[in-house]
């Protein structure tokens, strides 16, 4: 929570699996409705779930869109161009960006699934990316560092 009050943006696209360790995703989006300057960061979900009633709820939270695992590369492209296209190029302002300056930050505690996600960022052209293992660390590096996208999976 003191990092969003020390920030004033966290991030101009948030990806996050459906299941985190103390909350699912609605929970986590209906927490950042609580300040201002989360209410309009974009939301995308990766998620295994099949229940109606789940995957319902995460897309009235106000998510862009929603990956199925297991997923590849065109899904990747897919569900973030669906994102991308819903967003103004002024609150992104990447009229002059380079997809090789974009810097992500991924969060899962596979490496595997972390290592899977890297190798599909490289191929769309992604070439900053940095890796950690917990929401611990995670914190850690953006108080350190900016990023453009963070992931959790």
């Amino acid at each position: 929570d003191r990092l969003f009050l020390e920030r004033p943006a966290l991030a101009d696209l948030l990806i996050s699996s459906f299941y985190l360790p103390d909350r699912e995703a609605p929970e986590l989006f209906a927490r950042m409705l609580e300040d201002p300057r989360l209410v309009e960061v974009p939301k995308m979900v990766i998620s295994s779930e099949q229940h109606h009633d789940k995957l319902d709820a995460v897309r009235q939270s106000g998510v862009l869109a929603l990956l199925p695992k297991p997923f590849d590369r065109d899904d990747l492209e897919r569900a973030l161009t669906v994102t991308l296209d819903y967003l103004e190029e002024e609150e992104l302002e990447l009229e002059d960006r380079d997809i090789a300056d974009v810097r992500v930050l991924l969060v899962d505690d596979s490496r595997m699934a972390r290592n899977h996600l890297s190798r599909v960022l490289e191929h769309v052209g992604i070439q900053h990316i940095d890796q950690v293992e917990n929401g611990a660390l995670a914190l850690g590096q953006l108080r350190r560092h900016e990023y453009d996208l963070v992931v959790t999976v």
